[in-house]
């Protein structure tokens, strides 16, 4: 997706997750990006936990960066699930 400069933050996942020791995933964001991410940390942990924690530094990092603009910040909580 981003390799094609596909919009990430309403990516909506093709097969909705599951619950699982990663996360517990309500309907509401099954298929949303943020429960794809905390997947990801959540292997990214099995392999090291620095590389567990760099991860979610740079994913806080730019979501941080909407914080200041209300608007963007709905939208991209509405889309990804994330905040």
């Amino acid at each position: 997706m981003a390799a094609h400069s596909g919009v990430m933050f309403d990516y909506k996942l093709e097969r909705a997750l599951k619950n699982g020791p990663a996360l517990a995933i309500n309907n509401e964001n099954k298929n949303k990006l943020y429960s794809a991410i905390l997947i990801m940390q959540y292997l990214l942990k099995g392999i090291s936990e620095k590389l567990s924690q760099n991860f979610e530094k740079e994913i806080k990092d730019v979501f941080g960066m909407l914080k200041s603009n209300e608007k963007l910040k709905q939208i991209v909580e509405n889309c990804s699930g994330y905040f």
